[in-house]
């Protein structure tokens, strides 16, 4: 049975922001930001000239979980400060593009 999933146009700029949080994960070795953040780089080479990516309400809401989990482990690490602040904000975009 095929899935109706909603595809949502999002800014590369927005990506491009969210693949370096994620890198953050990537050098934790955390696996869950290591799997979307695979997933963003292969729709930003298939659609390498594109202002936007499509990305599936599925992995909004995956790359919305890590980013918590992220500042969550920055807050741990590091206390209070600039980089929870840009998690979170960053998953509360995320948030806004899934609505």
């Amino acid at each position: 049975m095929p899935t109706d999933e909603r595809l949502i146009a999002t800014p590369q700029r927005t990506v491009t922001a969210i693949c370096a949080l994620l890198e953050y994960g990537l050098a934790r070795n955390h696996e869950e930001a290591r799997t979307v953040h695979a997933q963003l780089e292969h729709l930003r080479k298939d659609f390498p000239h594109s202002p936007a990516l499509p990305l599936s309400l599925a992995l909004l809401g995956q790359l919305r979980q890590v980013l918590l989990v992220l500042c969550i482990l920055a807050g741990e690490e590091d206390g209070p400060g600039e980089r929870v602040t840009r998690f979170s904000r960053m998953a509360d975009t995320v948030r806004e593009l899934a609505i």
